[in-house]
């Protein structure tokens, strides 16, 4: 018995959509499409904000980024990692310093609500005396 070329085409289309899940749009954009561009690379060591590195959106791993990505409109989850801590900044206690090398950089979730037209600028914030409460934040939207 013969299966009609048409057939075989559907089957395999469904085993792409079964075994490789639904495809999805890609959260990343073109300048010169309506965007919004992340900038990660500009610390703000007065107040105690340091550079990031992208490592994930919207859940999926993505080659590590230092400096600016644009992005689509809409809400994503950005998964960033501190780059340095200069502890000469965060207190200048020997106290706090040994505290700070033996704290890891885990890498923390931040929501951010990208609009076309806007630059987020994103640092990891380590103004408050608890390392546990160090994170990624916008610290200014322009």
């Amino acid at each position: 018995m013969k299966i009609p070329p048409n057939f075989r085409l559907i089957a395999v289309l469904a085993s792409l959509l079964i075994f490789c899940g639904p495809a999805q749009a890609s959260p990343f954009a073109n300048p010169s499409e309506p965007s919004g561009i992340i900038i990660m690379d500009t610390p703000r060591p007065a107040q105690q904000i340091f550079p990031v590195r992208l490592v994930k959106i919207d859940g999926v791993e993505i080659p590590p980024r230092k400096q600016g990505v644009w992005l689509r409109p809409g809400t994503h989850r950005l998964r960033l990692v501190a780059e340095r801590i200069d502890t000469d900044w965060t207190g200048g206690l020997r106290a706090r310093q040994r505290q700070v090398a033996n704290w890891p950089q885990k890498s923390r979730e931040l929501l951010v609500e990208v609009q076309a037209g806007k630059k987020y600028y994103v640092g990891y914030d380590s103004s408050d005396a608890d390392p546990k409460n160090w994170g990624p934040v916008v610290w200014q939207v322009k």
